[in-house]
Formats: structure tokens, C-alpha cells, sequence
């Protein structure tokens, strides 16, 4: 699923195994961008011209979890920007927190790591929650000021701060099956195991300003 809505860096080895390359020259991708096969070429059954023409300037993959629900959380996220080839991963977490929480500070972290507005950006995430609630619920939130028509609105206060960070980036979102050999999604996992392994260990997790690689990819 391809949703689009309104208007970098740790080592990762499987880059090209996971189906990335350089494109010396495409009819839908600019020469010397690299791309993702996997949105160049998506089922035939979810075909969206407008989403394939789409040529993002930062493709990110996010997750998050939590081993308790509520209990010790983290998440998980890695972007690559398309022109330069540079990734930046960052991970984090929390004492005690959900699994939903985790899956939307993930994306929050994606959008705050961009020191530029107006750029188009693909998220990747195996959360259907956080997809549908950007894509599909989120207006209907707002104009209830903030409520559901069942009532309370659960991470209310996350949901209104993607909100505001989506006015200012043009975000494509894109589900991808967890745990199914997509490697930025393996990557974003792993990312987050990490984190909660630290904050059950009594670390300090929070490293949202942290680069923890400052190479070039490929």
C-alpha cells in the first residue's frame, strides 16, 4: 500500500541486496538518483501512477515496540537521502511506554531529522495504525479537535506533533510486511531491539541526536 499525503547516517550493508541501485538514467527516476526497486516496481493490483512518478528526495524506514505493552520501548528509524546516498540512523526509547507510542515517535523522528522543508519523503513502516491514522483518521481527529467519536483519542499528543511536522514535509507513506526480508525494515527493527535492550539494562536510550556513522554509502 502507497499513500500519499500532504505537504542522514549508520552503516548498512544490505543496501544493494535489498534491492537498491544507482540509476545511470530512468523515464521516472532523475540520472544518478538511487532508488528502491520495490517502489519503482509494486504489485500490479496496487498500481499508482502518481505515487510511481514520485521520485522522493529521502526514502526512511521506522519501527518500534515494546516488551510489556505497557512496559521498557524503543524505536527505530533510518533514512537515505536519494541524491547523496547518505543514511542516518537513530534509536531511542522509554521506561514505560507502548507499542504504539514507539511506532509513531519512529516517524515524528523521521520528519524532526530533516533540516529542510518541502522535501518529498517516503516512510516505510510495517505499522498499520500509524499509516492509517496519518493517511485515513487523522483529519477527522483534528476536526473533532482532537477526539475520536468514540472519545478519548489515545497519544493524542504524538499524533498532533506528526501532524504539524507533515504540514511542513510532503510524506508519502508505504506499508511494508514486518519481518519479511525488507532490509530497511530488518534495519529499523533491529534499531529498536537495540534501544530496548538499553533501556532494560538501565541505560541512558535517548539518542535522537546522536550519528552514530558519518560515511557515504556504497
Amino acid at each position: 500500500m502507497i499513500v500519499q499525503t500532504r505537504q542522514v547516517r549508520h552503516e548498512w550493508h544490505g543496501l544493494e541486496a535489498g534491492g537498491w541501485r544507482l540509476e545511470a538514467r530512468s523515464a521516472v527516476v532523475s540520472p544518478g538518483v538511487l532508488v528502491c526497486a520495490s517502489l519503482l516496481q509494486p504489485p500490479a493490483s496496487s498500481f499508482q501512477p502518481g505515487a510511481i512518478l514520485l521520485t522522493p528526495d529521502v526514502v526512511s524506514w521506522t519501527d518500534g515496540g515494546c516488551r510489556g505493552n505497557p512496559g521498557p520501548g524503543g524505536w527505530g528509524m533510518l533514512l537515505v537521502n536519494a541524491a547523496s546516498r547518505d543514511c542516518l540512523e537513530r534509536c531511542g526509547g522509554e521506561r514505560t511506554t507502548t507499542n504504539n507510542r514507539m511506532e509513531i515517535t519512529a516517524a515524528i523522528m523521521v520528519l524532526r531529522s530533516l533540516k529542510k522543508p518541502g522535501l518529498t519523503v517516503v516512510i516505510n513502516s510495517d505499522s498499520q495504525l500509524l499509516i492509517k491514522g496519518a493517511t485515513e483518521w487523522m483529519r477527522g481527529w483534528k476536526a473533532r479537535g482532537w477526539r475520536r467519536k468514540e472519545g478519548e483519542l489515545l497519544n493524542a499528543d504524538l499524533w498532533q506533533e506528526l501532524d504539524r511536522l507533515m504540514e511542513v514535509q510532503s510524506t508519502t507513506w508505504k506499508w511494508v510486511k514486518g519481518h519479511a526480508g525488507d532490509p530497511g525494515n530488518e534495519r529499523a527493527d533491529q534499531l529498536t531491539n537495540r534501544a530496548m535492550d538499553a533501556v532494560q539494562a538501565g541505560q541512558d536510550a535517548d539518542w535522537t541526536n546522536r550519528t552514530t556513522w558519518t560515511g557515504r554509502l556504497g
